[in-house]
């Protein structure tokens, strides 16, 4: 039985990238995401390439009544390169963000153990 009111929406880039280098993915070779989904049973299953097919086509899925695959190749973008990093310890920004919401929640939150 599959959802009549679920549509899947992919923005596949070919690469998992990081923050000094672009690695790539299954995706940027032979594997296809939308003949997977159509083998799993998925009959509305498409690739998009093009902004103006995404706007006709992967948006008409929204329109259908049963379950939807849609694929959205896009370009890698490299903007996050340029966000700057943080300058404190992964563990004291955890108790910064732990403390804010004790603050503005007004509630308590226990810490069992370290980390």
């Amino acid at each position: 039985l599959q959802s009549k009111n679920l549509v899947v929406y992919i923005f596949d880039n070919g690469v998992y990238s990081g923050s000094r280098i672009s690695y790539p993915t299954a995706t940027s070779g032979n594997t296809d995401l939308e003949a997977m989904a159509k083998g799993a049973g998925i009959k509305n299953a498409m690739t998009i390439q093009e902004l103006e097919h995404f706007k006709k086509d992967g948006l008409a899925a929204l329109e259908r009544n049963e379950l939807g695959f849609v694929v959205c190749k896009v370009e890698e973008s490299l903007m996050h390169r340029e966000i700057p990093r943080p300058t404190i310890d992964l563990a004291e920004n955890k108790y910064a963000f732990v403390r804010y919401l004790e603050r503005t929640e007004k509630k308590t939150i226990p810490f069992i153990g370290r980390g």
